[in-house]
């Protein structure tokens, strides 16, 4: 945790990764099972990590376009949660449908929005988090970023029952405006934005990131 902002890393790969991870002050940590991933730890691998870290660290499971059975095998008490990845395009009843196997308490809900298109509020009543990574059509003179704050803090004031989390992608390189701005109080930061090559974390810009974000949360 840097200050009062709770991190959620995902992309895990390894026990001495997730070690420098939390030291860095990390809260969460999530591993990817998807096939299709480059960061996906196979089951012994992934048993191995889950079983080295310590019982206050939530556990987060990271699925991609899940299929049939692939909820089913995440939603043991390995994982204290579980995120997942979709387009938003993806029918209602179908999403519905994952709160059958993962409790809505469980899961984390990241819709993939195309741009120039609005993240679809039927998904929100159907997990407790949702995962905002600033898709979409900018408001009119707004730049990119600017416009993924301002709606994240919009979406956060108008729907008070979700935990909303803020896509590392808005967040990295402007710490202290995406903070300021958006009045995030969780951080989703994926592997690939702190990688040397897929799949190999780099350490010092963990570290950096981290102490970024808190200094800024300080300043702010």
């Amino acid at each position: 945790m840097a200050g009062s902002v709770n991190f959620l890393l995902s992309g895990i790969d390894s026990i001495a990764v997730s070690q420098r991870a939390l030291a860095c002050g990390v809260d969460a940590l999530g591993v990817e099972v998807s096939p299709s991933s480059p960061r996906c730890v196979d089951l012994a691998a992934r048993t191995e990590l889950l079983h080295a870290l310590p019982d206050h660290v939530e556990k987060v499971a990271v699925v991609r376009n899940p299929g049939f059975g692939d909820l089913e095998g995440v939603s043991g008490p390995e994982f204290d949660s579980v995120l997942v990845y979709f387009p938003n395009e993806t029918p209602f009843f179908e999403v519905a449908m994952w709160t059958d196997v993962v409790a809505p308490e469980k899961l984390l809900l990241a819709p993939q929005v195309l741009p120039g298109g609005t993240m679809d509020a039927a998904f929100f009543p159907l997990a407790d988090r949702l995962v905002f990574d600033g898709s979409g059509k900018p408001a009119e003179g707004d730049q990119p970023m600017e416009s993924g704050w301002a709606e994240f803090a919009r979406l956060q004031m108008a729907y008070r029952k979700v935990s909303w989390v803020l896509d590392g992608r808005l967040f990295v390189d402007d710490p202290q405006p995406a903070l300021e701005k958006s009045q995030t109080q969780r951080v989703l930061i994926s592997a690939n934005l702190i990688e040397t090559s897929p799949g190999v974390i780099d350490g010092e810009k963990l570290s950096a990131l981290m102490a970024g974000a808190e200094a800024a949360e300080t300043v702010g």
